[in-house]
């Protein structure tokens, strides 16, 4: 239960932190919130094929290795080898879709392209504008409804119209976040139960992704009207749903079979994130015909991809050497 358990609540305290520099100071971090971008593409694509599928095929068991801590040195170099044979060969997926991806940037770079980034970043504007207006409208009609009748039942009126003002958007937002953290606390829930490498790697994935994810729905929900202490609120609240779904499936001990269906499921969840939600949004933001302009984009998109690739795949290389005494409350 431990380290799940604060892994969730470091996910948790992390996010909320980067959530509110960066979404307060969002022009002044974009090149880190680029990489945050990066890293997510890479960890969720190396954690999905060097860690979580491997675990959902069943390509090996950790609770087989401990009833074969006695074999022969022959034995082991061949377990060694036969473990890390699919690792290279993923590897080489990865290092596939990578240039795939930069291949198909360069090549299908678009004229509409500039007008497409300058239209999204006035929409961008425009939305930090209107969800400031109004911020400052809520702030303005608070502060005279405190002024002219300072009792709780105008108070509760206004919270009602406070609720009644924000978009369908933006609860949408919050229940599909909500969703978003139970298949999370599955996934670690599921990971920390097959091995300790396998928890870290996912905690690791999940966290890099959570945060360019807890950016857009920062956007999602300020511009439909939320003040930023209403965003903070609805995240402690996803997170905490989260947590309950971990405890949940820790304490039901689930069997194998169901760990790799977990796996499977969260394997697809990760690649359609990283593939079909995140890789869009950086290339939207990427000119690879005028290099000149944007050499640091590019080379801050693929320093932090093969990053979160080399943070995957030292996890997964060195899995059987990172192993503690673990206490059984834990």
């Amino acid at each position: 239960y431990l380290y799940g358990t604060l892994t969730i609540i470091g996910i948790w305290v992390i996010s909320m932190i980067c959530v509110t520099l960066l979404g307060k100071f969002n022009k002044s971090f974009s090149y880190l919130i680029l990489a945050s971008k990066a890293l997510a593409i890479g960890t969720l694509i190396s954690d999905a094929l060097l860690h979580i599928l491997p675990a959902a095929l069943g390509l090996h068991s950790h609770e087989d290795d401990e009833h074969d801590s006695h074999a022969t040195h022959n034995n082991t170099t061949e377990s060694t080898r036969d473990h890390r044979d699919p690792l290279w060969k993923m590897s080489g997926t990865i290092g596939i879709l990578f240039v795939l991806w930069i291949l198909d940037t360069i090549f299908h770079h678009d004229h509409d392209h500039h007008g497409h980034e300058n239209s999204s970043k006035n929409k961008r504007d425009t939305t930090i504008e209107n969800s400031s207006n109004t911020e400052n409208k809520i702030d303005s009609t608070e502060q005279k409804a405190n002024i002219t009748v300072k009792t709780s039942k105008t108070r509760v009126k206004l919270f009602f119209k406070y609720l009644k003002n924000i978009k369908i958007s933006g609860w949408m937002a919050f229940f599909g976040d909500i969703l978003h953290k139970i298949a999370d606390g599955f996934a670690i829930a599921a990971a920390f139960s097959q091995s300790l490498s396998l928890g870290l790697s996912t905690s690791l994935a999940i966290l890099f992704h959570e945060v360019p994810h807890e950016l857009g729905d920062y956007s999602v929900l300020v511009s439909s009207g939320f003040k930023l202490i209403s965003v903070l609120i609805l995240n402690t609240i996803t997170s905490a749903t989260g947590l309950i779904a971990y405890l949940i499936l820790v304490s039901v001990s689930p069997s194998e079979m169901f760990r790799e269906w977990i796996f499977a499921i969260t394997t697809g969840v990760f690649l359609y994130i990283a593939l079909v939600i995140m890789i869009p949004r950086v290339k939207n933001e990427l000119d690879f015909k005028d290099i000149k302009r944007n050499y640091k984009k590019i080379i801050v998109v693929v320093a932090f991809f093969l990053i979160g690739w080399v943070i995957m795949f030292l996890l997964a290389f060195f899995e059987e050497d990172i192993k503690f005494d673990i206490p059984t409350s834990c």
